[in-house]
């Protein structure tokens, strides 16, 4: 809507338009923005599971128990500190969750009773190996990968028997470039890791 103001020199009308909205863009240039999730024996996603990220946002939704939370608590384990990731949080409001790095590495989904008592459910109760995996891609072309690999070389349920390798690179890095590292019974030997993968650190 146009409106009329008087000069102050002239004592004459001039319209005045209205200032059109400057619409925000969406991004800053420059950004790196998360393009691929994947996890590996990661809850109830048996093996290899890539999930694909639109640059303009990906909506998750699906029904309760289908996984969505297990991606996001997948993506914060990759990215905060051992130990600092509390898992399944608006399902907990406030109290104690039931998940843990261990529990998502075994799949666990219940518990039976057998009459003496409580037995855990999991799908993975041997030794078992974890991996997670993000992709970062910026609008120049530039990529970062961070991945994590968790494993246990036996039937344990002790946090503290879990062991930890974290890699960051400057490229797109499948996360099956280090899952097949393993071998029943053993982890992976760091140092052919790190030889073999050109461009990349391991912490």
């Amino acid at each position: 809507m146009m409106h009329h103001e008087p000069n102050s020199d002239t004592g004459l009308l001039f319209q005045v338009k209205p200032r059109q909205p400057v619409e925000a863009p969406l991004f800053r240039p420059g950004q790196m923005r998360l393009a691929e999730l994947s996890v590996f024996n990661w809850g109830a996603f048996n093996e290899l599971h890539t999930l694909r990220i639109d640059p303009l946002g990906t909506l998750i939704t699906g029904d309760n128990g289908s996984g969505k939370t297990t991606l996001i608590d997948g993506l914060m384990a990759l990215l905060l500190p051992a130990g600092r990731a509390a898992f399944n949080v608006a399902a907990a409001q406030g109290d104690k969750t039931d998940r843990s790095l261990l529990s998502y590495m075994r799949g666990s989904y219940g518990s039976a009773h057998d009459g003496s008592g409580t037995r855990v459910k999991s799908m993975r109760e041997t030794a078992v190996v974890t991996g997670l995996r993000a992709l970062y891609r910026s609008d120049d072309g530039v990529l970062v990968t961070l991945a994590a690999l968790f494993w246990t070389t036996q039937s344990t349920n002790a946090l503290s028997d879990v062991k930890r390798m974290y890699v960051v690179c400057r490229r797109n890095m499948a996360l099956k470039e280090n899952t097949g590292q393993f071998r029943p019974g053993r982890g992976p030997n760091p140092e052919t890791v790190a030889e073999e993968r050109p461009g990349c650190d391991l912490l």
